[in-house]
C-alpha cells in the first residue's frame, strides 16, 4: 500500500527521494509473526506440498485445502494424487487414506516434537521455544528464518519459515529431515477469521470401515 500512495501521491508533487525502511532484527519478526497468529481464529487455504527426495532427486507434488482454528484444530484434505485426510478434532489425530479405504486415529495426540515449530498457526506454542532461530535472509517484502531444534532429533533437522513483512503471515514452509529430503508447503489463497466451531472439526468415520488405533 506504501508503494501506491507514493504512486499517487507522485501525480501531484514532485518526486521525493525516501530512505528504505531500515531491516528487522529477528526477535522483532518472531514478535510480529506470534502477534498476527495469536490474533487470527481460524485459517483457511489451498495448498501445494512438494516432496523432494535427496536420494532419488525426484519431487513429488501433492495439492489441496487445510483449516486450522484456535485452539488446536486442523483439517488437511488432500485431493491430488492420492485422496487423504488429516483431521486433529482438539484431542484425536485421525488419518483417512481415502483412495486405500484404510483409516486410523491416534489419541491424544499432542503435535508430537516437529509440530511444535507450527503450532502458533492453530494458537499453541511459540516460535522461540525449543529451536535456535536465525534470520537468513530478508528483503523488504519477505524474511527467511531458520528454526533448528536445540535438541538434537532423529526425525528432522530444520524448518524454514518464509514470512511475509506486510502482514507477518507465513506463505511457505520447509521441513528438512534427517536424510536431507525437503518438504515444502505454499500456502495460497489464504482467508483468515472466518467463523469455525469446534463441530467443523468432528470425524464422522465411513460406516463400515475397520479403525485401527495407533499408540
Amino acid at each position: 500500500m506504501t508503494a501506491f500512495w507514493t504512486a499517487m501521491l507522485s501525480l501531484f508533487s514532485a518526486p521525493v527521494a525516501t530512505a528504505p525502511a531500515p531491516p528487522l532484527d529477528v526477535e522483532s519478526i518472531i514478535q510480529g509473526v506470534e502477534r498476527a497468529y495469536n490474533q487470527t481464529d481460524s485459517l483457511e487455504a489451498r495448498f501445494e506440498q512438494r516432496y523432494h527426495s535427496k536420494v532419488f532427486r525426484r519431487t513429488r507434488l501433492s495439492k489441496g485445502t487445510v483449516r486450522f482454528a484456535r485452539p488446536g484444530l486442523m483439517d488437511w484434505q488432500y485431493e491430488s494424487p492420492k485422496r487423504r485426510r488429516y483431521l486433529l478434532d482438539g484431542k484425536d489425530l485421525w488419518v483417512h487414506r481415502v483412495d486405500e479405504g484404510e483409516l486410523m486415529v491416534r489419541r491424544d495426540y499432542d503435535g508430537g516434537e516437529l509440530q511444535a515449530a507450527l503450532r502458533f498457526l492453530w494458537g499453541r506454542g511459540r516460535l522461540d521455544k525449543g529451536f535456535k532461530v536465525t534470520l537468513l535472509k530478508q528483503d523488504g517484502k519477505r524474511a527467511l528464518l531458520r528454526l533448528v531444534p536445540e535438541r538434537p532429533s532423529g526425525h528432522y533437522k530444520q524448518v524454514r519459515l518464509a514470512v511475509r513483512l506486510s502482514d507477518f503471515r507465513i506463505s511457505d514452509s520447509v521441513v528438512v529431515d534427517a536424510q536431507g529430503n525437503e518438504n515444502r508447503f505454499k500456502f495460497i489463497a489464504a482467508k483468515y477469521d472466518r467463523k469455525l466451531v469446534a463441530g467443523d472439526f468432528r470425524f464422522q468415520p465411513p460406516k463400515g470401515l475397520k479403525i485401527t488405533e495407533v499408540p
